[in-house]
């Protein structure tokens, strides 16, 4: 997939402490978000908006906080008076005043419900001042049942956990699904009363592994029993996660009489150490904690999570209750500051017996630092259209993203938990320069994509300019290089104005027959000279409804073609178009299918019927 997530949030554990603003009141509605516009006066335009249910109902006192994009903990007092928070209002409707120019990530939290956000939804939603937001939760859901021993006595105090692993449209969803503010795991979880019955609520819809025993799964140490010692039974009575019934949960409903008869086995412990680089001492830096990542390596899932504090350069570790199997280990020190540094992937096999005396070390990560600039035409002539905001470079927001071809799940075992920021790539907005920094990248070939906050602007061309070379790197096209630890400098991101637009339907050829669970929509360029313009091809995902949109288009010719996906490439975002052979492949297909759409500078094409031809 070629979009971005965005980070829409539901916390339900959060105090408004000093951030607390009082309640707005507002009149009228609002909409969904729009292009900035300028305050009428020098104080800076709010950010205004309504939370509804799924039924269109407005909730009142939701907690709604604006984070900004690319907000870490290591910004101390300086991140921290960025945030701003307030609730909605009887009608549902919020305004969040006084925020510095920027984008922002909108934080809600209200007991009983959950992000109505789709997993695997394409479009990235960011918020900036003087945007209107229409956001939606929807009810939480439950698990409820029982845990029994084998001699059906009830098993009391144990901790049952619940792990997301698809949506209920089959696409997959990592484990890693929801954080709090500050980054840290939100797992779903529950332990049995006297009577031994549980009752996990607050769970988002989707299909779902529980299980019960086993070691913690989050970064903060949970209260200590007796079962933290004994290896995961899995409903209804499994030892191995492969063995394991999943439990589908609907929207808003309880599924309840999942009963899992605990299997008390003991497992084995996986201890060592971790150490920072013969580079850079980790008892000079400021790592502070290492947080290790166990993640089985048949399924790519979490296993579990531990923590270690550094003390004299290195930090001991130990996972209990680890059932025989293979696994991969990761480490990181110092989350969310400058200095991070994260392990290689280390394989561990447990058969039968424990395994210690390892050592990890751990490595800085690189950063890539960008100016973003607004390229003038060259014949001097630039589109004019309509709303064009001013803002548009100060408040674009860059990702990079690791190229994981030829990667195995070792090297994508870690991700790291921390401020939005993921070991497989990181985002940050620009200042009011246009320049931006982009930290926390491991070594790897990384891909650049612009978000832009307005619709009129589209990305021409992402060169590194280096001073060792006589002509600029087309990142676009090939990526840019990233050593362990390097602090790249000198990429240019060039827009330009009069982007175009497309939103339409993919509906089958077949009248009445279901289109396939998982679409996507190609936008292929079809110039002769564009062939290896990365930046012309499109690719997104097409929602349950049908629907599809692009935006911050090139003017230029096209065709769209809509093929099916699978679920496991659903797990990796890599456009097709990254591949020079299927760059071509694309081309031909669309022009053997799909008819021409030229779209002039500026223009809005909607409505644009797709029409899906089963094979």
């Amino acid at each position: 997939m070629w979009h971005v997530t965005a980070i829409i949030l539901v916390i339900c554990s959060l105090s408004p402490v000093s951030f607390a603003q009082d309640k707005p009141v507002l009149s009228g509605k609002t909409g969904g978000a729009s292009a900035p516009v300028k305050s009428a006066s020098d104080k800076p335009a709010p950010i205004t908006g309504q939370v509804t249910d799924d039924g269109g109902s407005p909730i009142a006192d939701v907690s709604v906080m604006a984070l900004p994009v690319g907000f870490s903990g290591s910004q101390g007092i300086t991140g921290l008076i960025k945030m701003r928070w307030t609730f909605t209002d009887e009608v549902g409707e919020f305004i969040i005043e006084d925020l510095p120019s920027g984008p922002y990530n909108l934080i809600l939290s209200c007991p009983g419900y959950v992000s109505a956000m789709n997993p695997g939804q394409p479009e990235p939603k960011y918020y900036r001042p003087g945007d209107k937001a229409a956001l939606k939760l929807i009810r939480s859901s439950v698990i409820t049942g029982s845990v029994s021993n084998n001699a059906a006595e009830p098993v009391v105090g144990i901790r049952v956990q619940a792990v997301l692993i698809r949506g209920l449209d089959g696409r997959t969803t990592p484990s890693r699904n929801v954080t709090n503010a500050l980054g840290e795991l939100a797992m779903p979880e529950a332990k049995t009363d006297d009577r031994g019955v549980y009752r996990m609520w607050g769970l988002m819809p989707g299909i779902y592994i529980v299980y019960v025993g086993g070691g913690s799964n989050t970064i903060v140490p949970q209260s200590v029993t007796g079962y933290e010692r004994m290896t995961p039974t899995y409903y209804p009575s499994a030892t191995s996660r492969a063995e394991a019934v999943e439990v589908t949960v609907q929207a808003g409903g309880e599924t309840s009489g999942i009963d899992i008869r605990y299997q008390r086995k003991s497992g084995w412990a996986i201890a060592g150490t971790v150490s920072g680089s013969k580079s850079e001492s980790s008892s000079k830096s400021n790592l502070g904690a290492a947080v290790l990542t166990l993640t089985e390596a048949s399924s790519g899932t979490e296993y579990g999570t531990t923590t270690g504090i550094f003390t004299e350069g290195s930090a001991r570790f130990a996972f209990n209750a680890v059932a025989d199997g293979e696994y991969f280990l990761t480490a990181v020190g110092g989350l969310g500051s400058d200095q991070t540094a994260v392990s290689a992937p280390y394989k561990v096999v447990v058969r039968g017996a424990d395994v210690t005396g390892m050592n990890l070390m751990l490595e800085p990560l690189g950063s890539i630092n960008a100016r973003v600039v607004m390229e003038k035409a060259l014949d001097g002539k630039e589109p004019i259209c309509e709303k064009i905001p001013t803002n548009s470079i100060r408040e674009t927001v860059l990702h990079a993203w690791l190229d994981e071809k030829g990667k195995d799940k070792a090297d994508s075992a870690l991700k790291l938990p921390s401020f939005g920021a993921f070991y497989n790539g990181s985002e940050a907005a620009t200042d009011e320069k246009g320049d931006v920094k982009i930290r926390w990248l491991k070594k790897g070939r990384y891909r650049l994509e612009a978000i832009i906050p307005s619709n009129y602007f589209f990305v021409r061309s992402i060169d590194l300019v280096a001073n060792t070379s006589k002509s600029a790197i087309n990142v676009a096209r090939d990526g840019i290089l990233l050593g362990a630890a390097e602090h790249k400098t000198g990429l240019i991101v060039a827009l330009a104005q009069g982007a175009a637009a497309i939103t339409g339907m993919v509906v089958p050829t077949r009248k009445g027959a279901p289109l396939p669970p998982r679409l996507s929509v190609h936008l292929t360029p079809t110039e002769s000279d564009s062939i290896d313009d990365v930046l012309r091809y499109r690719e997104t995902v097409v929602h349950a409804d049908g629907s599809f949109s692009f935006s911050n288009l090139a003017p230029g010719s096209y065709r769209l073609l809509a093929l099916p996906i699978t679920e496991e490439e659903m797990k990796v975002r890599r456009p097709a178009a990254w591949e020079t052979d299927l760059r071509r492949k694309l081309r031909r297909e669309a022009e053997a299918r799909a008819p021409l759409v030229d779209l002039r500078p500026c223009q809005q094409l909607n409505n644009y019927i797709i029409r899906y031809e089963f094979r």
